[in-house]
């Protein structure tokens, strides 16, 4: 039965990666064939995208009707306690706190137990959801996060298909909707109800605004809800975008701030000077669920026993000292500031602690941009196609976000290998014109030569 299972669920992938190639393939041919061919490529996508979009939402629907704790409890009591005035930092607030359902050992274990791990600012992100109940919440909030994901993929589409008329529009829409839909991590978000789209909406304003100072205040609000998101400052530093280094600052001492007003500067006091993830059970950082470097190379070698902090394992150091010396030559050397940004993205969810599978949907920008960039063409394709094999693998988030940052930090070398290779070609095309017009001008006076002869 199991295999059987296994057997169904690799052929449903093997399809979905099928026509998620046809589909963005189409971005570089569908113009270029026959008006019927265009057509049914059409027909192919519409339904393609219809049917991921439908599928989404009956299983938001389908989840809706669940008694879900992971992550939505934990949001709505955080948001309840805060509601009530409660600290929201302390395991009393939450032992005393009547629940809508049981939930189990493992809840009490990470949550109840030890308070919610979230940073004051996102708290008052999830106060409104106090204000409501369990089921009325969660309706709320998945309305909240299905406008985020279409605000995402309207982004998406503006961002990296801004040229092109008529058909080549429908094409990019299609290939967009397409791409996000059937991203595995999109899944993964809907089921956890987590805030994955909220970043993957705060990272793509920030590669909006790249060049622009207000990008500061997109990466210190998302500091402010995924603390992981603060290794984009690293990619302000080494492009020496100072001023938005110091409005990320400003953004989140803002922030914080007014946590203290709207919580009370206790809670805020408390999360600097008795954080509650010192008191977060050890499986969170070896459960097969985070895919972290630090979880995955823990479960690899055995080593899922520690005493003292958690990070400090050698193995993830070195990995660490590697990938971010890496990503910085990467980051000075890229012409190109996109896929300097990349590479910062997928290092953050590399090295962040607690960087669970559904976390790569920030990764969605990177995704669509390799679909569209013309740099690499079909190239861009076949690197999608790979992340999505790889992303469809229970427990493939590791390797996806691996994969993400080879293809972003290696960016300055392959550039120069594909520019060598380009002037290669066009010196070869050179010498063979060139040669091609000797031999007819040799042609040619041979043949005068006989004539006048």
């Amino acid at each position: 039965m199991i295999g059987t299972m296994a057997t169904t669920q690799s052929l449903i992938a093997l399809i979905k990666l099928g026509v998620v190639a046809f589909v963005i393939s189409g971005l570089y041919w569908h113009d270029k064939v026959s008006p019927w061919k265009r057509s049914l490529y059409w027909f192919v996508a519409f339904a393609t995208a219809a049917i991921g979009c439908a599928y989404l939402a009956v299983f938001a629907a389908a989840r809706i009707e669940m008694t879900v704790e992971w992550d939505f409890l934990n949001y709505w009591l955080a948001g309840r306690i805060a509601a009530e005035g409660l600290p929201i930092y302390e395991a009393a607030s939450y032992l005393h706190h009547p629940l809508p359902f049981g939930p189990s050992k493992a809840f009490f274990d990470e949550v109840i137990f030890v308070g919610t791990l979230y940073t004051p600012p996102a708290v008052l992100l999830f106060l409104p959801l106090g204000f409501f109940g369990y089921r009325e919440a969660f309706i709320l909030w998945f309305i909240v996060q299905a406008v985020v994901l279409a605000i995402v993929t309207v982004l998406l589409k503006r961002e990296f298909f801004r040229d092109g008329t008529g058909g080549q529009h429908l094409t990019a829409w299609l290939a967009v909707i397409c791409l996000v839909a059937y991203f595995p991590p999109v899944k993964e978000t809907v089921y956890a109800a987590q805030v994955n789209f909220i970043m993957a909406m705060l990272f793509m304003l920030v590669w909006r605004y790249r060049g622009q100072v207000v990008a500061g205040v997109w990466i210190g609000l998302g500091m402010c809800i995924k603390p992981y998101f603060g290794i984009l400052v690293l990619w302000l530093l080494l492009r020496y975008r100072f001023g938005a280094i110091v409005l990320a600052s400003v953004t989140v001492a803002l922030a914080f701030g007014s946590a203290a007003l709207v919580l009370g500067a206790d809670d805020v006091t408390t999360y600097f000077l008795d954080n509650p993830v010192a008191r977060a059970p050890a499986h969170l950082y070896t459960q097969d669920v985070n895919q972290s470097a630090l979880a995955v190379l823990r479960r690899a070698t055995g080593a899922e026993q520690w005493t003292g902090s958690p990070v400090l394992y050698a193995p993830y150091i070195a990995f660490a000292l590697f990938v971010t010396g890496m990503t910085a030559w990467s980051v000075r050397r890229s012409v190109d500031d996109r896929w300097a940004l990349v590479a910062c993205a997928a290092l953050g969810l590399l090295l962040a602690p607690q960087s669970l599978h559904h976390y790569s949907a920030v990764l969605l920008p990177a995704i669509v941009f390799m679909a569209a960039t013309t740099a690499t063409t079909w190239l861009g394709v076949f690197a999608v196609i790979a992340l999505f094999s790889v992303a469809f693998i229970e427990g493939g988030e590791f390797w996806l976000n691996l994969g993400v940052w080879v293809v972003a930090a290696s960016y300055p070398w392959s550039s120069d290998a594909f520019t060598g290779v380009r002037l290669a070609s066009n010196f070869t095309s050179l010498a063979e014109g060139v040669t091609q017009r000797l031999r007819k001008t040799v042609s040619n006076n041979g043949t005068d030569t006989s004539g006048s002869a």
